[in-house]
């Protein structure tokens, strides 16, 4: 005989931040508080033979690390952290009971996104695709919104993942020199071309200005004219 959760609606398992333990609220509650406000209702696991978390993420927009436990997660995260579309991150943000049988495991999504615009996501890969109908039947009426996101295509995440490795604040100059780099390619020039006539105008040396040309690129300060085409010593930049 199946078991059925007869709650009013379905609970919240949340840490707010400050908390010593988890607690159940309602969805209502649950929307209501800033992300700001949640810290992850589970640690991440330590022990030999755990299903863990595989990495660590430095997501530059916001200057703090967010966890992933596979390749998708990781993408979706240098993704976001490129778009420069998301404002706050917060890992294993809630736990959902689900209204049906008692059979149907909880729901545990591993990110709750903020966007620029206020609005709050949910994301679910595709594995979970089949579950993203009732979590969104959980969270109707709240500001909390479920979508499944959409990868770049294969060549332009390449270059998204590539990037990254620019991300960090050591590739970044003084504002005045950032700005020399990006007035060196106010017209669509070859890269290396950029490169040197920006070094021949500061007292850094090309590598330098290079991977700063680089970091401004995954800033979207200087973009590639033919993004397709991929990223090498001829492509063609311009300031954005």
């Amino acid at each position: 005989m199946d078991l059925y959760n007869l709650l009013a609606e379905p609970p919240v398992l949340c840490r707010r931040d400050g908390d010593r333990a988890p607690v159940n609220l309602s969805v209502d509650e649950f929307s209501a508080l800033a992300p700001g406000s949640l810290a992850p209702v589970i640690g991440i696991p330590s022990w030999i033979g755990k299903q863990s978390y595989e990495g660590r993420w430095w997501f530059s927009r916001t200057g703090h690390h967010v966890a992933f436990a596979s390749t998708w997660e990781r993408d979706l995260l240098t993704c976001l952290d490129y778009s420069g579309d998301a404002t706050a991150l917060v890992r294993d943000p809630a736990i959902f009971v689900s209204a049906r049988t008692i059979r149907t495991p909880p729901l545990r999504p591993w990110l709750l996104i903020q966007k620029t615009d206020g609005i709050r996501v949910i994301p679910l890969n595709a594995a979970d695709h089949d579950r993203s109908p009732e979590l969104s039947e959980i969270l109707a009426g709240s500001d909390v919104n479920v979508a499944i996101p959409q990868m770049p295509f294969s060549a332009e995440l390449h270059l998204i993942r590539w990037l990254a490795g620019y991300r960090f604040t050591r590739f970044r100059l003084p504002d005045d020199i950032e700005q020399e780099v990006r007035r060196s390619c106010t017209t669509p020039k070859p890269l290396l071309e950029a490169v040197a006539n920006a070094a021949a105008s500061t007292t850094y040396a090309l590598p330098t200005i290079q991977a700063n040309l680089y970091s401004q690129m995954w800033r979207r300060a200087i973009e590639l004219v033919n993004r397709a085409g991929g990223l090498s010593d001829t492509s063609t930049v311009r300031a954005a």
